[in-house]
This record gives structure tokens, sequence and C-alpha cells, in this order.
């Protein structure tokens, strides 16, 4: 997709590549959604993350500022479809179908925190509100949900 060519193209810059190539590998399917948790915490430092999913069944954390591919979680029985991070920076949502997944962005674990399942169909979008409080999400089903996260 355009956005992760540019992404690649971006940090192959930074790193002063000239073949085009990156050192990291990335999904082996497209990528469907990309999504920015600036300034999230790793072990060692405060960076920017960049997150992206794909039709691999996949979600992978790549430190923006190297290019670099630094965790991989599968999201078994289906597709990645839409991204989103909280706006505390602390929680990434994934969405497929028919579920919605949060996970951790900080914890090292690879099961989500909480699991919201109610669609009936493929979730296409999903988003929060400024404060965090609320979720909301779009489906194939032809329903909008908005979820209380307090």
């Amino acid at each position: 997709t355009p956005m992760a060519s540019h992404v690649a193209d971006e940090s192959t810059r930074r790193r002063g590549r000239r073949d085009g190539h990156t050192s990291s590998s990335g999904h082996s399917a497209p990528v469907s959604k990309s999504s920015n948790a600036s300034n999230a915490r790793t072990e060692e430092t405060t960076s920017v993350v960049l997150c992206t999913s794909g039709y691999d069944h996949t979600i992978r954390y790549w430190d923006a500022s190297t290019g670099q591919c630094y965790r991989t979680l599968q999201y078994p029985g289906s597709q990645v479809n839409a991204l989103c991070v909280t706006p505390d920076k602390q929680y990434l949502a994934a969405v497929g179908n028919p579920h919605v997944r949060l996970f951790d962005i900080n914890s090292n674990s690879v099961n989500p925190v909480t699991t919201y399942e109610s669609h009936k169909g493929n979730i296409t979008a999903v988003g929060f509100q400024q404060d965090g409080k609320w979720m909301f999400t779009s489906s194939e089903d032809m329903h909008i949900k908005i979820w209380d996260l307090r």
C-alpha cells in the first residue's frame, strides 16, 4: 500500500541505504492498516512506535526511528481490518471478523487485555473518543457500536 511504501522508503532514507530494501522483514501479505503510538514507552526509552496489521493475521510494532520490527503478535481467526491507538497511547485496538481485541502497547504479553464481541459481521473501522472513555466500531453487519470503556 502507499502508506507502507512511504514508511519503508522513509526509514530506508534515514539509514542511508540506496538499494530500496530495509533490514527488517515485514508482513507476508498485504498491509491493511497502520497506526502511530507516538511517544509510547518501550523497555529502554520513549520513542515513536508504528503499528501495522495485515491480511497475514499479524500485528507488528515498529520503532519508527530505526525501521526495525521489534514485536509481532498473531491475530488468529481473521485478518486485521483496522487499528487504532487509545488517546493515552496505552492500548491498541485491532478489529477483524467479528471481534475487537485490545492489546496493551507496553506489555510483552501476546494476549489481548480484553476482547469485545457483539458484531455479527466483519468489523471495518475502530476509533476512540478524545478522552478514551468510549470506543466506536462499524461493521459489515450494518451496525455502529459505541463501547463504554470506563
